[in-house]
Parts: C-alpha cells; structure tokens; sequence
C-alpha cells in the first residue's frame, strides 16, 4: 500500500494541486493508497502529558494516532507532501512524527542501536518553497532523510523541491506537476 502524508492547511494550494496530482496518477495506475491529510483531520501536533505516558509505554488512546499507524505498518511507499517553513517541516508535522512514530511501531530500541519497525522501500519527499533547494539541502538531504526517516525505516527516499513556488510563473509549477506525476 501507498500512503500519502499531506501537510497543508489550504485545499486551494500548490500543494494540494500536487496532492492532486499524485493521488490523480495512482487512481489512473489502479494502485491502493491511503491519504493523511493532517490539517483535515485536524490533528492535534502538540504531545500533551497524558500523549507522553502512552508514548512511553508504546500505546495510545488516541484512533487516530491507531489508524495512522495501521496505514503505515501497511505501506512500502510513502509519499511526504508539505512546504518548507521556516527551513524545515511544518509544526504539524513534526508533531505527526513525535506522536505516531511510537516505540514498538516505528522503531524498536536494540542493544545497541534504534532498530526500524517500518519497511517503506520507497519514501517520496515533495516539498515547495520560495528559496532555492540547495538552502534546504542540509536539512532535507542531511538530516531528515538520514535521521528522522531512515531510523524508522522509510528508505529509498527521493526529494522533490517546487523552488519558487508562489512567485515562479504558472508555467514553471505545470513543468513540476508534470515531473511529479513521472514519478508518482
């Protein structure tokens, strides 16, 4: 299964146009995914104390966090969708990866080592921004990738960046469309 982590909160978007764009390809292909839309959802990214004690003992009373979990355990693709704020991934997200990528789910503590609990093969990043992606490079490509997604088992990963994508000119975001529907 596909899952597709969407984080944006305007459906009026670049960035729900690539959603569209991805689920619009896979939908043509026949091929089964699952969407997270964070902000739809209305997730809540803030770990509060009672989020934490369940965190610790690798549970959660949240179905939410239970149904995103389940999506993931069931995926070997993943798909990332979101802006660049700030130089990084937005709150929202950050938040999804501290509640749902829960001990004995995500991960397992070894010996040694943190051992990946995920086995995503193929981790798709699509990011937009205004900047230029060589600015966000250290963090996608040197931290993220390696660090946060990689300790858990979401491998493979490919980084798409819209570099200018509020200002560049409409032809320039259809040439991205087009590239990220070759390879959804």
């Amino acid at each position: 299964m596909i899952a597709i982590i969407f984080a944006h909160p305007s459906h009026d978007s670049f960035n729900y146009a690539i959603l569209r764009t991805v689920t619009d390809k896979l939908n043509a292909e026949g091929r089964e995914y699952q969407v997270i839309d964070l902000y739809a959802d209305r997730f809540d990214p803030v770990m509060n104390v009672g989020d934490l004690t369940h965190y610790e003992s690798g549970g959660t009373e949240s179905e939410r966090i239970s149904m995103y979990q389940d999506i993931l355990s069931k995926s070997t693709v993943v798909f990332f969708i979101f802006p660049i704020w700030w130089g990084e991934v937005p709150a929202i997200l950050k938040g999804f990866f501290d509640k749902v990528m829960q001990p004995g789910i995500a991960y397992h503590i070894g010996e040694d080592a943190i051992i990946p609990g995920l086995s995503v093969t193929r981790t798709v990043i699509i990011t937009t921004s205004e900047a230029q992606s060589v600015i966000f490079s250290s963090y996608i490509e040197g931290f993220f990738i390696p660090y946060t997604l990689a300790t858990i088992g979401l491998t493979g990963a490919e980084w798409y960046n819209c570099e200018d994508a509020d200002t560049g000119s409409r032809n320039h975001r259809e040439a991205f469309l087009a590239r990220i529907a070759s390879i959804a």
